[in-house]
């Protein structure tokens, strides 16, 4: 018999035996998460499906996720817009902890072990599209008026692939910031991050002394980032406070040089 139950933060510690969980992510937004003892477990927009995503790009009998012989399996049902695992476009996968499971925008994290952290959230039923940080492509992010009985919404591949891309993004370790209006996401997949304001650098940010190229560097040693002033004549702040020397960099922190406000996010 399935078993379903939606976690919420602080308790974790009443879960017992090992089940799977799923958390539905839009952009880095946690939406809620569930728990599961068996399968099948049905993902779409269908009213009643364990994993309810409600919107017109999603098909209301997706994709599905199986329990066999002591591995989980997620294959695609009826979704018109497919899906990718751990980047991979597939319609049939075996899946591991921490495998990340994309429907359109939204990303469904698989955890197979009950001492998995969660999220930092005070509400995991919360979320406002109207602020959603990431600006997603319209007719993926936006949520379905409760209509579930119209004909699912068909993307192209090559918006499909777009998605895709923005979401692996998202995902990754990444910088974000605004520049007129629009939203930035710039992932940190180098070793090395240059920010000034000529060609050799990943990002640029206007100001400074004319002599001045080169404002911070980026690194990355194991799992952590760091940033590191190069000019004495540009101060760069972390959390409000100036740095000196090399800094390490938490999920969160908001660096600003000049009049430009950055922000770090760790891998999801």
């Amino acid at each position: 018999m399935l078993s379903c139950e939606t976690i919420y933060e602080g308790d974790w510690g009443k879960v017992k035996g090992d089940m799977a969980r799923f958390r539905l992510f839009l952009g880095r937004k946690l939406i809620r998460e569930y728990q599961f003892d068996s399968g099948p477990i049905t993902i779409g927009r269908l009213t009643g499906s364990d994993i309810l995503i409600e919107h017109e790009a999603v098909s209301r009998k997706h994709a599905s996720v199986h329990l066999k012989k002591g591995q989980w399996h997620v294959q695609i049902e009826d979704g018109k817009n497919g899906l990718f695992v751990n980047g991979q476009f597939t319609t049939s996968k075996d899946l591991l902890t921490a495998d990340k499971i994309e429907i359109g925008n939204y990303v469904i994290q698989f955890i197979d072990t009950p001492r998995a952290i969660s999220l930092d959230e005070q509400d995991p039923f919360d979320i406002d599209m109207d602020t959603d940080s990431y600006n997603t492509n319209k007719v993926l992010s936006e949520p379905l008026e409760r209509n579930l009985d119209q004909q699912t919404v068909m993307v192209k591949l090559s918006e499909l692939k777009r998605i895709h891309q923005r979401n692996q993004s998202i995902m990754a370790p990444h910088l974000t910031w605004f520049e007129e209006s629009e939203k930035k996401v710039h992932a940190l997949n180098d070793l090395r991050t240059l920010i000034g304001k000529t060609e050799d650098c990943q990002i640029h940010i206007r100001g400074g002394l004319p002599g001045v190229k080169h404002f911070a560097l980026i690194t990355k040693n194991g799992g952590q980032f760091y940033i590191e002033p190069l000019s004495r004549f540009v101060p760069i702040v972390v959390e409000g406070e100036t740095i000196k020397s090399n800094t390490p960099l938490s999920d969160g922190d908001r660096l600003q040089i000049f009049n430009q406000t950055l922000h770090f996010h760790e891998e999801m």
